[in-house]
């Protein structure tokens, strides 16, 4: 599915019928494929999160920390990675539901 650009007359953009929030990245690039940056974005932010998540989990469980700390740490984590990476993929952090 494309849409007008309301900016400049007879320019489209890509827009995916299952997924309407489509990335900002690819809107940036005119539609040129920019799936591996969105992709490449969503891995390293779903691996940092659940990095968080057992660093958290682990501070709780082995080391006998409060567990509101775990809390904070997972919450911080999220977001901070959906501050740096909501430009370019919008911040999911599933790469099969960004890339739908």
């Amino acid at each position: 599915m494309t849409i007008p650009d309301p900016l400049i007359p007879g320019r489209f953009h890509f827009v995916p019928d299952q997924y309407p929030f489509f990335p900002k990245v690819i809107q940036l690039t005119d539609g040129l494929p920019a799936y591996g940056q969105v992709f490449l974005s969503e891995a390293l932010g779903g691996m940092f999160f659940v990095m968080a998540f057992l660093t958290g989990k682990y501070e709780v469980n082995e080391r006998g920390k409060d567990p509101f700390a775990m809390i904070v740490c997972i919450i911080f984590a999220w977001v901070g990675l959906y501050t740096c990476l909501e430009g370019v993929s919008g911040g999911i952090f599933n790469p099969a539901i960004a890339l739908a």
